[in-house]
């Protein structure tokens, strides 16, 4: 049986009510950050906190990935210096890129940074370079600003975890981790405060329909708690 978990909501108060070291990978895309901005203590302050709840979730010897900009990576660093430890970079190369309006060139290729707690194993050896094309991604309409390429996410969810293990996506947006862990067949708890990603999720994913092996579950924010208080009461999983 796969749990699709969706959580409509603000991962910030969503993180802190799931259990210490309840989830086998990390897989996410953060929010753009505008550069400028991390001299802004409130952002500064943002991004430690989701970094301390990220660490505390994952289980020990286990990888934590994310996609980010080549030009900011030392601010990656700075958030990762505690608990996590820098493995590799994944590139996912988009062989017929569009030209991009604000840097020199085109837009050829997505960078994932990959972490580990503790001493992670690799379940499955992958390239660092996966390609792929635009054409996959407007086949399937996919009505998000930045959605993630569905090849690569398969491919280092294949790599970090097994069959049955929890992905953990704080910042779903259109639902590709999801979609990626449905078809591999894993476990996935995705939180989006955008309600309207949300939507797109559960088009995606045929939310609700005979699927088979498959357990949906949707929660809004203040849902979410409600649940958890009476599974803690009766002594069961949370995720």
């Amino acid at each position: 049986m796969v749990k699709l978990t969706l959580i409509q909501g603000d991962c910030l108060k969503i993180l802190p009510k799931i259990p210490d070291e309840s989830v086998d990978f990390i897989l996410t895309d953060f929010p753009y950050p505008n550069f400028d901005l991390f001299s802004n203590e409130k952002t500064d302050e943002f991004y430690k906190k989701i970094f301390d709840e990220l660490r505390r979730v994952l289980k020990n010897n286990s990888f934590f990935a994310t996609f980010w900009s080549i030009e900011d990576m030392q601010t990656l660093f700075k958030y990762t210096a505690k608990d996590f430890k820098f493995v590799w970079m994944i590139i996912n190369y988009i062989k017929n890129a569009e030209r991009n309006r604000i840097r020199i060139g085109f837009n050829h290729f997505n960078v994932i940074f990959l972490f580990e707690k503790g001493k992670a194993t690799r379940k499955r050896q992958i390239r660092d370079v996966i390609e792929d094309m635009i054409s996959s991604i407007k086949r399937n309409s996919i009505l998000h600003p930045t959605p993630k390429f569905l090849k690569v996410c398969k491919k280092v969810i294949e790599m970090a975890t097994n069959e049955g293990d929890i992905v953990l996506d704080p910042f779903l947006g259109s639902g590709t981790t999801m979609k990626a862990c449905l078809e591999l067949k894993r476990n996935c708890i995705g939180i989006e405060i955008n309600p309207e990603f949300c939507e797109i999720v559960k088009k995606r994913l045929n939310w609700g329909y005979n699927l088979g092996n498959v357990e949906f579950e949707f929660y809004t924010e203040k849902d979410f708690d409600v649940v958890r208080n009476d599974r803690n009461r009766g002594n069961k999983e949370i995720v």
